[in-house]
C-alpha cells in the first residue's frame, strides 16, 4: 500500500504544473497580476455601461433606475434629446471609474492584500451591474 502511494506521488510530481502551491492563498492575495486583471474587468464593465448609455441616450431619462444617476441627469436642462446632453453624466461615469481604479492601485502601494480584497469587491459589484444590464427587462 505504501509503495502504491509513493508511486502515485511520484507520478503526480512529474506534472508539477498541475500542483497548487502550498501557500496559494498568499500568492493570490499579494499578486499584482490579480489586481491588474480585476482592474481590467472593472474598466471593461464600465465601458459597456457607457456604451449602453450612449446607445439608449434618447430614452435614458426613463430607463435609468439609479437615483444618483437620475439626479445627475436632471442637472442637464434638456433631456431625451440625444447624446450631446449626456456629457456631464458620461464624464462623471468615466471619472468615477478612473478614480476607483486609481484608488485601488494607490492602496496597493500601501497594503497590497487590501487592494486585492477591495478590487475583488468592486469586481463583484461590476459583475452584478453587468448581469443587471444584460438581463433586466
Amino acid at each position: 500500500m505504501s509503495n502504491a502511494t509513493g508511486q502515485l506521488q511520484a507520478d503526480w510530481e512529474q506534472y508539477s504544473f498541475l500542483q497548487v502551491p502550498k501557500n496559494w492563498a498568499r500568492a493570490i492575495e499579494t499578486s499584482p497580476t490579480i489586481l491588474a486583471l480585476l482592474a481590467i474587468w472593472i474598466g471593461l464593465v464600465s465601458a459597456y455601461d457607457i456604451y449602453l448609455t450612449i446607445k439608449y441616450a434618447d430614452s435614458l431619462a426613463y430607463l435609468e433606475q439609479n437615483p444618483v444617476a437620475r439626479g445627475i441627469l436632471n442637472l442637464d436642462s434638456i433631456q431625451g434629446m440625444g447624446v450631446e446632453h449626456l456629457a456631464r453624466f458620461i464624464g462623471l461615469k468615466c471619472g468615477g471609474t478612473v478614480l476607483a481604479i486609481g484608488s485601488l492601485f494607490m492602496i496597493s502601494h500601501w497594503k497590497h492584500h487590501l487592494a486585492n480584497l477591495a478590487a475583488s469587491g468592486v469586481a463583484l459589484v461590476q459583475l452584478c451591474v453587468l448581469a443587471f444590464l444584460s438581463f433586466a427587462n
